[in-house]
């Protein structure tokens, strides 16, 4: 089993303070095609007809119902470890988050 983890937005900054983050499974915006096209080039035998995947996708989806995740307590994390808001683009601030300032 494989997984990939998609971010709509381009703009989506992940930052991890682990040195043994691995990004690998996620991608941004139209990387996600690239991403299809490797896994299809990796795995080119097809394994179920239109027909039958089709069926399984309406099964999917009427079946669906999100989970109910405590995310912070998955990953012990406290509120005061994420930081909300945005990053400031200059390399030697990088504050989170960026203060306003007219003009």
């Amino acid at each position: 089993m494989d997984y990939l983890i998609f971010f709509k937005s381009t703009n989506t900054i992940l930052k991890s303070n682990h040195a043994h983050a691995d990004f690998s499974k996620i991608c941004k915006g139209r990387e996600v095609l690239n991403k299809i096209e490797n896994l299809e080039k990796q795995f080119p035998q097809e394994k179920v007809d239109k027909k039958a995947l089709n069926k399984m996708a309406k099964l999917i989806l009427s079946q669906h119902s999100p989970k109910s995740i405590k995310i912070l307590a998955e990953y012990k994390l406290s509120k005061n470890d994420i930081q909300s808001g945005v990053c400031c683009p200059n390399e030697n601030c990088l504050h989170i988050p960026m203060n306003y300032k007219r003009g």
